[in-house]
């Protein structure tokens, strides 16, 4: 989590106020790109649909990069895709589809902005016993991408991955220092007691260094809960016992419980559509139109195995719309509890 603004970043509201869950390599270079003004640049706009591949029944949501909640140059920048919200809307129709029989998590992120990440993990967890769902840390599933990846039914590692980062990050940068070697000197003027605290142009005080804290604490709270959660252990067990903030290997994430097994990910979609892994099966694609956070599907057939079954006819158009809007507003099903 960060709130660093060095010198000469250009301004950006949204990106200042943001926190993160992210793997603490990673912050720095979020940074960079702010201070150099990249983020000031006018974000992609939101793609008007997604295909979600679905290959023997296995539905295959991929989550890239920086996660945040919508598009923007700096997600795109560290290979982010289409938001958080996409990724929920095509989350929501795959449960929804009956021609889905088992969803997996195609994770290769080192986390990103909190902002959704504890409201999805709470979706995903809420989806248990509807169909089963998997994440695959696929290389790497670390911070915010770890935190949703503990809500499926099953953690799974390929070989050469890592997971983790169980943490909250923040960076106050003292340029007091700086100015005065320069001949720089700040004033800010400004209505709110709280307002200007932490600045870059004063040292810490104690006090915005305690209010700080708390954010930390609090973040932190909510995400060792959601993993305890979804991971069936106590809180405690995930702050002494998962890592303390570091990445670990796929052999010691079974062996910590932070993972339930070691397998590609060819090996994971052949025993989730219940095939050998050589075997033929029919693939196609699962196509959502974004409407805000509703959509409405079509599913376009990109190959044919002539062993496998045909695919089952595709609803009344009205009726799909009106079932997809149903599932958009709906309550995810999920226990208040945590932890």
């Amino acid at each position: 989590m960060g709130d660093t603004q060095p010198r000469g970043a250009a301004p950006c509201a949204e990106h200042q106020s943001t926190s993160w869950a992210v793997r603490a390599e990673v912050l720095p270079a979020i940074a960079e790109r702010i201070a150099a003004g990249t983020v000031a640049e006018a974000p992609p706009v939101q793609a008007a649909s997604a295909d979600v591949p679905v290959t023997g029944g296995v539905a295959v949501l991929s989550l890239r990069g920086l996660l945040t909640p919508r598009p923007s140059v700096l997600s795109l920048l560290f290979g982010g895709g289409n938001g958080l919200r996409t990724f929920r809307s095509c989350l929501r129709e795959a449960v929804a589809s009956e021609e889905i029989g088992s969803i997996l998590l195609d994770i290769d992120s080192p986390g990103g902005s909190t902002d959704l990440m504890a409201e999805i993990a709470d979706e995903i967890r809420g989806y248990r016993g509807t169909k089963p769902i998997l994440a695959l840390a696929n290389t790497q599933a670390a911070s915010g991408a770890y935190w949703i990846a503990s809500a499926a039914d099953e953690v799974v590692v390929t070989p050469s991955g890592l997971v983790g980062s169980i943490g909250i990050y923040l960076v106050h940068i003292d340029e007091s220092g700086w100015e005065e070697q320069h001949g720089f000197k700040t004033t800010y003027v400004s209505a709110g007691k709280f307002k200007v605290e932490g600045n870059s142009s004063q040292p810490l005080s104690d006090e915005a260094k305690a209010h700080r804290q708390e954010i930390v604490d609090d973040f932190y709270d909510l995400f060792t809960e959601g993993v305890a959660e979804g991971r069936g252990v106590t809180t405690a067990a995930v702050k002494a016992g998962f890592g303390e903030g570091r990445v670990v290997t796929a052999k010691r994430a079974v062996e910590l419980g932070m993972a339930d097994r070691v397998e590609s990910f060819e090996g994971t979609v052949s025993k989730l559509a219940g095939t050998d892994a050589g075997a033929s099966r029919k693939a196609h694609t699962l196509s959502v139109s974004l409407e805000g956070d509703a959509s409405q599907v079509k599913s376009t057939s990109q190959e044919e195995q002539p062993d496998d079954k045909p695919s089952p006819k595709g609803a009344d158009p009205e009726e799909e719309r009106a079932r997809i809007a149903r599932l958009a507003t709906a309550r995810p099903r999920h226990h208040p509890e945590r932890g």
